[in-house]
């Protein structure tokens, strides 16, 4: 029986341009990080409060880090404590929040610089846990302040319970969790549009990776969604290209583990909202993601659209149907460069916006079912 759960916190890399960081002598005050698991208290749950790093030779004001080098053992094998990792697996969603906490000195009270939410759903479905992976660290405002590097096995912990639970769930787990994120609450799906772009995995033996100029570059993903800016419809992070014969063969799986909210509410972004309707008048109705390599000398103007993925939903407009943790192909030219996985509900929100429009304009939406 699966007893404990192990939680490994690497470091922190804070972004010290982020406006909410405005007002902080960050290299001066000390951090730690709070996280929440089932069954503990806070104080159990929090590393120990440490100072900045500088990266050694980095020169910019970006390069800040946080070097927690935090490893903790929790026991799960008592009654009650896995009666709240069950409990837990009964929420609408299954997540653990790692949250940056500053105390700037002892005249400031501490100060909530923003948190990480880590989905587990589909890591239980797959039976994955989370290895020495990125997640981006978002304050109250939405606004990235850095990125937390971390590992747990929580994953399979509540899979474990899971099964215990219901003998029969090991057969049926990766359907179970998979309907239960499919699900979203009807308010989101009828104002809300969640994009969630998990990975990109690319071909070593691709043409285009062959490309010298790709050298010393990193790569982010890039997507359209009518009212919003470039610069609100990219990943937050930006990892490093992988150059064929000198990168690691896992290291041409590039985990993003973005995922991002963008209100088209009726009542507040109504100008938003009739922007999104005119894609459906679009012929055909998708959604490109393409992959852009960038120079990591931030003086450089060198940037490279290495791949797109053009995700078509007329069909799944019509019906309904959400896209969970599906992969696309990257095309460059007539090339398969690689793949993305990726999960979005705008094709319900887009059958919620149809039934809004007047049935005059709805006969130009050619696609749709009777």
């Amino acid at each position: 029986m699966e007893s404990s759960c192990v939680v490994k916190i690497f470091s922190v890399r804070l972004d010290q341009t982020c406006p909410d960081l405005a007002g902080l002598n960050l290299r001066s005050s000390k951090f730690y990080v709070l996280f929440d698991l089932p069954g503990y208290k806070l104080e159990a749950t929090r590393t120990p409060a440490i100072l900045p790093t500088r990266k050694p030779g980095a020169s910019t004001r970006q390069d800040l880090v946080l070097k927690f080098d935090y490893e903790s053992s929790y026991d799960y094998s008592s009654r009650g404590k896995r009666q709240a990792l069950d409990d837990m697996l009964s929420r609408y969603h299954a997540d653990v929040n790692f949250t940056l906490m500053c105390l700037p000195d002892e005249s400031q009270s501490e100060v909530n610089l923003g948190r990480a939410v880590v989905r587990l759903d589909n890591r239980i479905a797959r039976k994955e846990d989370v290895q020495k992976e990125s997640f981006p660290v978002l304050s109250y405002y939405k606004e990235q302040v850095g990125t937390i590097k971390l590992s747990t096995s929580i994953p399979s912990l509540l899979l474990a319970v899971c099964i215990e639970t219901n003998p029969a769930a090991d057969d049926h787990i990766k359907d179970s969790l998979s309907r239960r994120t499919q699900s979203t609450s009807k308010a989101d799906s009828r104002e809300m549009c969640t994009v969630c772009i998990s990975s990109v995995q690319l071909e070593q033996s691709s043409r285009a990776l062959q490309n010298p100029e790709l050298d010393n570059t990193n790569s982010f993903v890039s997507f359209d969604l009518p009212g919003f800016d470039m610069d609100e419809t990219e990943t937050s992070l930006s990892l490093p290209t992988p150059r064929p014969g000198r990168t690691k063969a896992k290291d041409f799986h590039l985990r993003f583990n973005f995922q991002k909210r963008f209100d088209y509410s009726y009542d507040t972004n109504y100008n938003k909202r009739i922007q999104l309707a005119t894609l459906l008048m679009a012929s055909p109705v998708k959604l490109p993601f393409t992959l852009v390599c960038e120079a990591e000398d931030q003086d450089s103007e060198f940037f490279l659209d290495f791949g797109t993925a053009v995700v078509k939903l007329e069909d799944r407009v019509s019906d309904g149907k959400d896209i969970q943790d599906e992969s696309f192909p990257l095309l460059n030219g007539d090339e398969v460069v690689g793949s993305i996985t990726i999960s979005t509900n705008l094709p319900s929100l887009l059958r919620e916006i149809c039934d809004e429009i007047p049935e005059g304009k709805k006969k130009s939406i050619t696609f749709l079912k009777s």
